[in-house]
């Protein structure tokens, strides 16, 4: 599900998440600084809506929403030798197993 911004990211998890049948939700997204610490403040915000929305619905949610100082920095962790799609799927992975094995 695609949003406008990394702010909105929550309520997408959420609504994935409140639907029968999600093992895991992966949140994606990038904040890029500014002029300002703007990108701290959202990305505090969308980190602690995230869990609860973990903790709410019982769904385990993967925060991929990187907090990057320049859009370079972003790039090499999202398609260069830091491949953190790759470490959100392997622990989306990893959680929903969990979650499987804890719901028995």
């Amino acid at each position: 599900m695609r949003v406008p911004g990394s702010h909105e990211v929550p309520w997408a998890a959420h609504a994935l998440a409140k639907r029968r049948g999600r093992d895991v939700v992966i949140g994606l997204g990038v904040l890029i600084a500014g002029d300002t610490n703007h990108h701290e403040m959202v990305g505090d915000s969308v980190s602690h809506a995230l869990q609860h929305v973990a903790i709410t619905t019982g769904v385990p949610v993967i925060n991929g929403v990187i907090v990057a100082n320049t859009r370079a920095q972003a790039v090499a962790r999202t398609a260069g030798k830091i491949d953190r799609g790759a470490e959100f799927a392997a622990a989306a992975l990893e959680m929903a197993a969990l979650k499987r094995k804890v719901s028995r």
